[in-house]
């Protein structure tokens, strides 16, 4: 039997389902990011910048050195075990 990684307690997953609505079949069932907050990452420097992430799916865009690869990075930092993190991949790839 697998345990989960990050067992949710049970009064949590019922706050969840109460604030999100209870027919929402994903509830407790998954996580999901809303928010990204960075600082001092790259091109994120000064200030904290929070930036909001639909339920739909969220697009990363702009031009080149506005910090979309920063952005990754650091999300990656975050959600990716130590072993498996290789940042901005997509440049180190570039030139093969």
């Amino acid at each position: 039997m697998t345990e989960a990684l990050f067992p949710l307690d049970a009064a949590f997953v019922a706050d969840q389902a109460r604030a999100r609505g209870a027919n929402r079949p994903d509830v407790g069932s998954q996580w999901r990011l809303s928010e990204i907050q960075i600082a001092n990452w790259g091109t994120f420097d000064a200030d904290i910048h929070r930036i909001p992430v639909s339920h739909k799916g969220h697009l990363i865009t702009g031009p080149s050195g506005s910090g979309k690869s920063s952005l990754l990075d650091g999300i990656a930092a975050v959600l990716t075990p130590d072993k498996w993190l290789r940042f901005n991949v997509a440049a180190q790839t570039a030139g093969a």
